[in-house]
């Protein structure tokens, strides 16, 4: 993926370590939120308190990629065939914002990622093809750096 003119219309590079990357249109990291329990301590006045509780991260969706290699095909596999708890198939990524000539904007670290839905491309000959339709991760957390 060296091609500089890819960078002009893919924004979005997805990067798994040093050995995959993907390019793609759209990125939707999704919301976090914080469960808030509520509870009062027997000595206290009528009055709530409030604690933080479990941390939820939606899935993280990316769509129309392109990318030369098999390793994201790969990973989804992995899972489906090994399951999401298999040592190999979590895994930190990195989402780099490019600007227009390819520079990087902006970067989030999502942790501990897997790959929980796959949709490739339709092939098709008469157009040029987006190789990876949408790839949906499920993740533990990410942080913007």
């Amino acid at each position: 993926m060296s091609d500089p003119d890819l960078y002009k219309t893919f924004r979005f590079r997805l990067e798994i370590g040093d050995a995959a990357a993907a390019l793609f249109h759209q990125v939707h990291i999704g919301a976090a939120s914080i469960d808030v329990i509520d509870y009062r301590e027997g000595a206290d006045p009528n009055v709530v308190r409030k604690l933080s509780g479990l941390v939820k991260y939606t899935n993280i969706t990316l769509r129309r990629g392109y990318t030369d290699s098999r390793d994201f095909f790969n990973w989804f596999h992995d899972v489906a065939t090994g399951g999401s708890e298999a040592p190999t198939v979590r895994r930190d990524i990195v989402i780099i914002v490019q600007r227009d000539d390819g520079t990087e904007r902006a970067r989030f670290l999502v942790s501990r990622a897997w790959p929980c839905g796959y949709h490739p491309g339709d092939l098709d000959s008469l157009r040029s093809g987006v190789l990876i339709e949408s790839i949906e991760l499920a993740h533990e957390g990410f942080r913007l750096v």
